[in-house]
């Protein structure tokens, strides 16, 4: 296995990209205009599926002093939350590109839609369940 050369991508007999390394991997994407609850997406982040290692997006949380979207970074063990920049009225959501080599894409996909959240909890409650997010988060 080597690096992809300029070479390489300039050549004609490049076309057939069955031999290079980038098609052992897969991307899942996941999308929810419903936001997440963050104590599920915490527990899913910290029993992710063999093979996953890559996830990048933005993440959409229910509680109203928190009410906007973050971004999330995740490469093996490392973890970040930041606050995503954009403008309030843009109806939030939560928007993940998930890359992984040997990963089930329909289970993930169940998984994090199990993520959704789906009651209306007392907004003590809520914050005190965006605590496990912040650990996480970028100052």
């Amino acid at each position: 296995m080597r690096q992809l050369s300029f070479a390489d991508l300039l050549s004609e007999e490049s076309d057939d990209h069955s031999g290079h390394a980038h098609t052992l991997y897969e991307s899942v994407e996941f999308t929810s205009a419903d936001p997440l609850d963050p104590r599920r997406l915490l527990d899913f982040l910290d029993h992710r599926p063999a093979g996953l290692y890559r996830i990048k997006g933005y993440v959409h949380f229910p509680v109203s002093a928190f009410d906007q979207r973050y971004t999330l970074h995740a490469v093996g063990s490392f973890l970040r939350f930041a606050p995503a920049s954009g403008e309030r009225s843009e109806r939030p959501a939560t928007e993940l590109v998930l890359i992984g080599a040997g990963i089930d894409a329909d289970a993930v996909h169940r998984d994090l839609a199990a993520c959704r959240s789906t009651e209306t909890a007392a907004p003590e409650e809520t914050e005190q369940a965006m605590w496990g997010v912040l650990r996480f988060a970028a100052p």
